[in-house]
């Protein structure tokens, strides 16, 4: 009985890892990173702000490259009446 439940807890580990495993595919391919950034802020006499990013990235081996997606929210509630908006 005890040799019994030991197979069938080490079949049940090896049978979770086979399912975990990437498959050889998923192995080989490499992943989309940045492998260098910059970033230079001036703030202005007036307040205003002159933001420069300089983003060296490296798609691997992506064949659909899109560039990065950059989200900037440039409108954000203040109250229940106004809206704080920054101009871009």
């Amino acid at each position: 009985m005890k040799r019994a439940a030991t197979r069938c807890a080490s079949t049940l580990v090896l049978a979770m890892f086979a399912l975990l495993a990437p498959g050889p595919a998923a192995r080989a391919q490499a992943f989309e990173r940045i492998v260098r950034y910059d970033v230079e802020i001036v703030i202005e006499d007036d307040g205003a702000l002159t933001i420069t990013e300089k983003i060296d990235y490296d798609f691997a081996s992506a064949t659909d490259r899109h560039g990065i997606i950059r989200a900037i929210p440039t409108t954000l509630r203040y109250d229940d009446t106004y809206d704080r908006v920054y101009p871009l």
